[in-house]
């Protein structure tokens, strides 16, 4: 794990040296071979990311994200559902930096979108709330107890 990190280090090194390389060559008036090393910074930040994403040896890979659709009606965990895809995105295409902000604005749309209409009491909310977790945990604990059962029967 901890060479898996070096190496990662090691090209963000060599990324940023092509970088400052880049703004030599632009600042000389050498655009044609800038053009040709910026070619080649997108490659390694390409090979980045896909180092990023991928496990390392021994490592297990990421669950992969269930491919079924979410329930009709079920708008906000949609939105929710799209915002990690987007910012998953932004990672691997090296973007961070506008990753972090979208994931904030997102983040903020979605908490803006949840408030309850004017009139409706604070309380009533936090009660749904609560109801809400209640019932995942019950959720959860019953696909515990059907892949327990699944698993007896095989």
């Amino acid at each position: 794990m901890e060479a898996r990190r070096a190496e990662l280090r090691e090209l963000g090194e060599r990324r940023e040296r092509m970088m400052d390389e880049l703004r030599e060559l632009r600042a000389g008036g050498k655009e044609a071979e800038a053009t040709e090393l910026k070619q080649e910074i997108v490659r390694l930040e390409r090979e980045i990311a896909q180092r990023e994403r991928s496990p390392g040896p021994g490592v297990r890979p990421r669950r992969e994200r269930m491919e079924r659709p979410l329930p009709e009606g079920n708008e906000p965990e949609r939105r929710r559902q799209h915002l990690r895809e987007a910012v998953e995105q932004l990672h691997a295409a090296g973007l961070p930096d506008i990753a972090e902000k979208v994931a904030q604005a997102g983040q903020e749309r979605l908490r803006e979108q949840m408030r309850p209409p004017p009139g409706v009491p604070p309380e009533a909310v936090e009660r749904l709330h609560a109801q809400i977790n209640e019932l995942r945990v019950m959720v959860g604990q019953l696909q515990a107890q059907v892949e327990k059962l699944s698993h007896e029967t095989k």
